[in-house]
């Protein structure tokens, strides 16, 4: 327990010497911090040892602060010697003791030092070979003798590799050193900058100072704008507005340098404005890049992708990017850069304004899928890379383009491109007067500075287009003064020379040139075309020899056109030589127009020249309407072109043709000859055609002549002469011809079936005058003809014997717009006037006068025919039509059809119409604005008609007598009733349905071969294809017809018909004896009604499609003369039955038969009549008859049955009775009442055979014992009495 006590006693007293020693201590300390100014200079010599740097103090003091003693010291500057430049100044620093810390140590340790306005100037440092202490003091100082300290503001001077220097700005900075560890927290930035937003923590550990630091520095900046700094380094073109950074940062420190890192971009965004353009964003978002240090010199980077937005959309704008080197030694490698997306920073990273112009023109796109970049030092850059994909703007040289697949490589200003453009339409704005069509192109292109400026070259450029495909090479020097300098050899393949326009370059050709080059080669093709250019390209077309441009061009089916005013080349195979500026064409096959040459030479001596020819020599071998075609695509349209207009030749021609044409638009001149073998011509005014042509003709421009010409016309030769010439009126053609015609060819080449009535020739002689303007054509034609040998036997006037002297006379005059012509014939004159302004010649005015002699003047319009004549046979015209009519030419065609006259004037002795005459005629007409008034008289027929333009045709006449002859065909009998019809409507017909008026026709008086008919009414009304006849009545004496129907033309162009009959009278026998018919029925009343339709003309009928009833009633009358009723009820034979009745029971109708009642109904279907009810009442009895008459088969199978009525009288009785004595003596004899008398009942017939010759067969007789009634037997006895008596 004694050492307890003992221990305690010790411990008591130790610690009161401690209070008492730290009382003693602190109560030092308070008495001497308020006075430490007097330690200044031991305080000065105390840091210079502490920090080991020459130290500085302006002021010193001291205080008690937080029960802990304090030191302040103002104005401090540490540096490596006394007289040496500061290394580190403060505008104060606090310093905090450690008591417990500095007694234990037995040195000053400060709890916490505060380093107010700090500046570091790294600058000062000295070399880290030579004085190695320095960096070790430093080390201590910050890393061990502070134990924590901050600086709430600070700054260090950095010395840049550019020996720049920049300013580091800290704020807030916190650093806890503990036992080999220490803690950073603070702010960074750059002095001059917005670079002040970069938060910093760190956590280090060392231990033996900094060589031995490691740990990890993180960094983060919010919303940092760099702005002002990026301006300062970027081009001047460019006004950044705003550049907003927000990243973070993580830094590994290992043994005292950097390791590796993350730099992690959450948003960078970059606005800016280039020049006066609309202001551009561009921003990087979520990317992160990485980078490691490899040595003490060497770092590299490494990013997997960085992320650039547009818009609302966020896309790749690289896959991958790697750095390893340093400043001056390097290389760069990227995979999958997207040009687009880096695009905007071409303007900023643009060094001059006019890298940022071309920056801005191009405006790339597309992919680089692989760069690679290095940098040694002392070394020009060297780069790789390939693109694909890429897209440019057109710039100077450079066509936009798209599509690019590129290899690049080089070193410093020169390089090689290994470059593929698919198809594509190729810009190239001014250079060429059009974008270049190309489908495929290939070429490596090489570029180096030259002593003179840059040299661009390429030894393999392979290009396919849609017009042209070539391989070449080529070199182009462009200096930095002067013209560029082209040395080019390309060999190409032409498909389409039309587009050689496209090709033509507009900087190195003259305009003229190039004009004219682009309109004159307008097609073909070429292959193996060689191209030859060496030379400076403002010294074209090299007059003084300094270079050479050849285009050698062998052409197929090329077109060229040498001057706009003449029709292009086509067709040409030749040569073309361009030669600077030389053409010179030679060709063995080219087509004018529709003309062939097979030579052709043309050359251009010089196409700069204003005063430039080009001269053309060519034979042709062409048609004559190809050679027309092609004067009229020419210069001489108005003279040689509207000639051969007029004068047309066809067939084969032989030409020589020289042109010279001057290139300044001066007048060409023309000459040539053209010759003639068997060729065709064709004057458009009067329209003839010659055939046979031969001989030849020469022009010399406007001026056309002939030699030898000779041709045929219509089939028979003629000679020609032919001039032509310039005159004040316009373009004078002279033609003669004459000629010795036979008239028989004549009619055979005119198509006219006139030669059996025409015989001889005739010799003629003809001028024409041409007269060619600016409005059309002026003409005066005259034809004299001697019709001396010349016959015709056509009816009168057209009669001629022949060698009797005779003159004809044509002549026309006219012009574009029409012409007068005149036709003189003994006997006849014809005059007209035409105007051929329409598609189709009109006449205006004619006139005919037959039969007078002399002519008169031909009215302004209007048509007139005068005809007087002793004797006009229509039946001898009507004959020889018919015989003509078979082959004569139809009306179509290019002429006109003679008008129908609008006077008619004529007086005809005697008018012979077969069958009919009319003597003494006189016929006037006229056609008014209200319509047509016609006049006749004759002895036969007198009358009027007057037919309104609006209105129904109305024809009145007063009497008319028909009188026919029959002829022999007319006379026989046994003609069949029906000749077959055609039911097609003919042409003509068709014409005739439409030319139909409505019509009211009344015949006052109309007698028939002598015997008079009465007054005949009918009315005609007129439907779009239909004809109506409304009625039609005929009223002759006491008997009256109507009729009604209509007749058309179906939609299969067929006739068809109907009509409604109603016949009646009081008298058969005033009916009969108006048509001259003696026997018959006599003295009956008649009515009869039938409506039939069928197909046909209504005076035609198709038998086999009639269809309709018949339905007849007669009444009290008598049948006298068998003929006569037969011809009335002939179908079933009606004469043949009471014949054969006639024969089989005599005495019976000997004297008529006499009938109370004819009734009978009969169907006709398809030209067959049936009928089963055609019952006759008469007084000898009663007959039946059923049956059926085919009239297509003229063919009739009937059944008759005669029922005799034997109390009629004693007669009849005789005839049916089974023996006529006996009961002639029973009804004498017999005092009975009602006798009984074997008598024959009825008669059955069968007819059968043709209608008209019918074979009549007896079928049976019927026959009974007939008990007589008494007043039957009484009235017989009566007859029989009276027979005796």
């Amino acid at each position: 327990m004694a050492w307890m006590r003992k221990g305690m006693r010790w411990l008591t007293v130790s610690a009161i010497s401690v209070i008492v020693i730290t009382a003693l201590l602190i109560g030092g300390l308070r008495f001497l911090l308020p006075n430490m100014d007097i330690l200044q200079a031991p305080l000065r010599q105390w840091v210079s040892e502490q920090t080991g740097f020459s130290a500085q103090v302006e002021g010193i003091a001291g205080q008690w602060r937080n029960l802990t003693p304090s030191l302040q010291l103002e104005n401090v500057a540490l540096a490596t010697s006394d007289n040496g430049p500061p290394l580190l100044t403060a505008r104060a620093i606090n310093l905090q003791l450690d008591v417990s810390a500095t007694l234990i140590r037995r040195q000053p340790v400060f709890s916490h030092v505060t380093l107010d306005g700090l500046v570091f100037d790294t600058g000062q440092l000295p070399d880290k070979n030579t004085q190695a202490g320095v960096r070790e003091r430093l080390e201590d100082l910050f890393l061990a003798r502070l134990g924590q300290f901050s600086i709430p503001n600070a700054k260090v001077i950095l010395v840049t590799p550019s020996l720049e220097t920049q300013t580091l700005v800290i704020s807030d900075l916190f650093w806890r050193n503990n036992q080999g560890e220490h803690q950073v927290q603070a702010r960074l930035g750059m002095q001059g900058t917005q670079l002040d937003k970069v938060r910093v923590n760190a956590a280090f550990r060392e231990t033996d100072g900094l060589s031995t630091l490691t740990g990890d520095v993180y960094l983060a900046s919010e919303a940092m704008d760099i702005a002002p700094w990026l301006t300062e380094k970027l081009t001047p073109s460019a006004t950044i507005n705003t550049a907003r950074l927000d990243a973070k940062a993580w830094v590994r420190v290992e043994q005292g340098r950097v390791d590796n890192g993350l730099l992690s971009i959450d948003h960078f965004a970059l606005a800016w404005q280039e020049d006066e353009h609309q202001a551009k964003q561009w921003a990087i978002k979520d990317s992160q890049v990485q980078w490691q240090a490899v040595d003490e010199q060497t770092w590299r980077l490494d990013t997997d992708g960085l992320w650039v937005q547009t818009g609302a959309t966020t896309q790749a704008a690289l896959s991958q990017l790697s750095w390893q080197g340093a400043l001056d030694n390097w290389r760069l490698n990227a995979a999958n850069v997207d040009i687009a997306s880096l695009r905007p920073l071409l303007g900023l990273a643009s060094q001059s304004a006019q890298q940022h112009s071309v920056a801005a023109a191009l405006s790339p796109s597309g992919q680089i899928r692989s760069l690679a970049l290095s940098k040694a030092p002392d070394a020009p850059l060297r780069y790789q890379a390939t693109l694909d994909k890429v897209s440019a703007k057109r710039w100077g040289y450079l066509p936009a383009f798209q599509g690019l697949s590129a290899t690049l490589s080089g070193q410093g200003q020169q390089g090689q491109a290994q470059l593929e453009l698919g198809a594509q339409s190729l810009p190239y704005g001014d250079f060429f007067q059009a974008p270049l069509p190309l489908e495929h192109g290939a070429l490596t292109l090489n570029w180096q500075p030259t002593k003179q400026g840059l040299s661009v070259w390429s030894e393999q450029a392979v290009v396919k287009g849609a017009d042209v495909q070539g391989q070449g090479a080529f070199r182009l020097d462009i200096p930095s003064k002067g013209a560029p300098f082209l040395a080019l050899y390309v060999q190409a393949d032409v498909s389409d020379a039309g587009q050689t326009w496209r090709y033509l370059p507009t900087r190195a050709l003259p305009d003229s040139l190039t004009d004219y080059l682009s309109r004159a080669i307008q097609a073909g093709r070429a292959k193996d075309s060689e191209i030859l250019w060496f030379g400076a390209l403002d010294a074209f077309p090299y007059q003084d020899h300094s270079g050479i441009f050849q285009a050698k061009v062998p052409l197929r089916g090329g077109a060229f056109s040498f001057n706009t005013a003449w029709p292009t080349l086509t067709e040409l195979d030749a040569r073309l030589l361009f030669e600077n500026a030389r053409l010179a064409i030679e060709g063995d096959h080219v087509r004018l127009g529709d003309a062939v040459s097979r030579q052709v030479q043309a050359e251009i001596a010089d196409m700069t020249q204003p005063d430039s020819e080009l001269d053309i020599h060519a034979s042709l071998a062409a048609t004559g309407s190809a050679v027309r075609q092609y004067m009229l695509a020419t210069p001489l349209v108005d003279t040689v072109g509207a000639a051969l207009t007029h004068v047309q030749v066809d067939g084969l021609v032989n030409a020589n043709l020289g042109l010279n044409i001057p290139l300044n638009g001066e007048q060409p001149h023309a000459e040539g000859r053209v010759r003639f073998t068997g060729n065709q011509v064709s004057i458009q005014a009067p329209d003839m055609q010659l055939d046979n042509l031969s001989g030849e003709l020469a022009f010399s421009d406007d001026t056309l002549t002939t030699q030898s010409m000779q041709a045929q016309w219509l089939g028979q030769p003629v000679n020609l002469q032919f001039t032509g010439e310039t005159v004040a009126a316009g373009y004078q053609l002279d033609l003669g011809m004459d000629a010795d015609w036979d008239v028989v060819p004549l009619l055979d080449m005119l198509s006219l079936p006139l030669d059996a009535y025409l015989a001889g020739g005739a010799r003629w002689q003809a001028g024409l005058d041409l007269t060619l303007n600016d409005t059309g054509f002026d003409y005066r034609l005259g034809v004299d003809v001697d019709t001396t040998p010349l016959q015709s036997t056509l009816p009168a006037p057209l009669n001629k014997p022949r060698w009797q002297k005779g003159q004809a006379r044509i002549e026309a005059t006219g012009n574009s717009e029409g012409l007068t012509g005149r036709v003189a014939l003994p006997g006849v004159n014809y005059q007209a006037r035409i105007n051929t302004q329409g598609r189709r010649p009109q006449f205006t005015a004619s006139q005919w006068q037959i039969g007078e002699q002399g002519s008169r003047l031909l009215a302004t319009r209007g048509h007139r025919f005068d005809l007087k004549l002793e004797q006009l046979d229509l039946a001898a015209w009507k004959r020889v039509w018919q015989q003509a009519s078979q082959s004569w030419p139809s009306g179509s065609g290019p002429y006109p059809a003679l008008p129908m006259p609008q006077r008619i004037n004529a007086k005809i002795e005697t008018v012979r119409a077969d069958p009919l005459a009319f003597h003494d005629v006189s016929l006037a007409a006229r056609h008014k604005a209200e319509g047509w008034d016609l006049l006749m008289g004759s002895r036969e027929l007198s009358g009027q008609a007057m037919w309104p333009t609006q209105g129904r045709l109305n024809v009145e006449i007063d009497h008319w007598h028909i009188n026919r002859r029959l002829t022999e065909d007319e006379q026989t009998t046994d003609k069949p009733l029906f000749e077959p019809v055609d039911t097609r409507a003919s042409p003509e017909e068709k014409a005739l349905l439409a030319a139909i008026p409505p019509t009211h026709l009344v015949i006052e008086d109309l007698w028939l071969q002598g015997y008079r008919l009465g007054r005949v009414e009918a009315v005609l009304d007129k439907k779009a294809s239909q004809v109506d006849l409304t009625s039609l009545t005929l009223e002759s004496g006491k008997n009256h017809a109507s009729i009604s129907g209509h007749w058309l033309i179906d939609e299969q162009g067929h006739h068809q018909t109907a009509l409604t009959l109603a016949l009646g009278g009081e008298s058969t026998s005033d009916l009969m004896g108006r048509f001259g018919i003696s026997g018959g029925i006599q003295d009956a009343s008649f009515t009869t009604q039938a409506s039939l339709d069928y197909a046909g003309l209504p005076w035609k009928v198709d038998i086999a499609s009639l269809n309709g009833d018949i339905r007849s009633d007669v009444k009290d009358g008598y049948i006298s003369g068998v003929g006569g009723a037969g011809k009335l009820l002939g179908l079933f034979s009606l004469d043949s039955i009471l014949r054969k009745i006639q024969l089989d029971f005599s005495g019976v109708f000997e004297d008529g038969l006499a009938f109370d009642d004819i009734t009978g109904r009969a169907v006709i279907t398809n030209g067959v009549v049936v009928t089963d009810n055609i019952r006759m009442d008469g007084i000898a009895g009663d007959m039946v008859i059923k049956g059926i008459a085919n009239l297509v088969t003229n063919r009739v199978n009937a059944d008759v049955r005669f029922t005799p009525d034997i109390t009629s009288g004693i007669p009849v009785l005789s005839a049916f009775a089974v023996t006529p004595q006996t009961a002639l003596y029973v009804l004498a004899v017999t005092t009975a009442i009602s006798p009984v008398v074997d008598v024959f009942t009825q008669v059955r017939y069968q007819v059968s055979g043709p209608i008209g010759t019918p074979d009549i067969r007896e079928v049976s007789r019927d026959k009974e014992a007939l008990a007589l009634p008494a007043d039957a037997t009484e009235r017989l006895r009566q007859q029989a009495e009276n027979a005796k008596e």
